[in-house]
């Protein structure tokens, strides 16, 4: 990002505004984040039209609770499955990406989630779904039990 305002009257009050700029790498991460979100975003896409293959239906998608946020939701016959969607170079380290704190974290926003629901009594699953740099796509059911929440 720069700063391109001009406040000074005179030269005599030091160089303008419009040339100090904020780092470049501000506009870097900038683009950077906005690349990276994007990319996510496809990775959903793909996800989802995952799932609806096999017949689920979405429930939600970037579904926020007071715990956090379900990246995707389906119902499949008669589960709740709740996907955690990651992105990454390898399948390797789109598995890693997920912690143990953020597992926590997902599963407390589930049981916020199904709590609102009509019918919180479903069996639920969490899965995770694991993009690589080539677009291969590599989803694990039941990667984490709900037992432990």
């Amino acid at each position: 990002m720069q700063l391109s305002l001009d406040f000074s009257l005179d030269s005599s009050a030091g160089p303008p505004l419009s040339t100090i700029a904020c780092p470049e790498v501000s506009k870097t991460r900038h683009l950077k984040g906005k690349q990276a979100h994007a990319r996510g975003l496809l990775a959903e896409d793909a996800v989802a039209m995952r799932y609806t293959e096999k017949n689920a239906v979405c429930r939600g998608r970037r579904v926020r609770t007071a715990a956090g946020e379900i990246d995707l939701i389906f119902d499949q016959g008669d589960e709740t499955v709740f996907v955690e969607v990651k992105a990454r170079r390898s399948f390797d380290d789109a598995a890693y990406a997920v912690s143990p704190k953020q597992a926590q974290r997902i599963g407390q926003a589930a049981l916020l989630w199904l709590s609102d629901q009509q019918s919180p009594d479903r069996s639920m699953r969490f899965d995770v779904a694991l993009i690589d740099r080539a677009g291969h796509l590599k989803i694990i059911e039941n990667a984490l039990s709900f037992d432990t929440w």
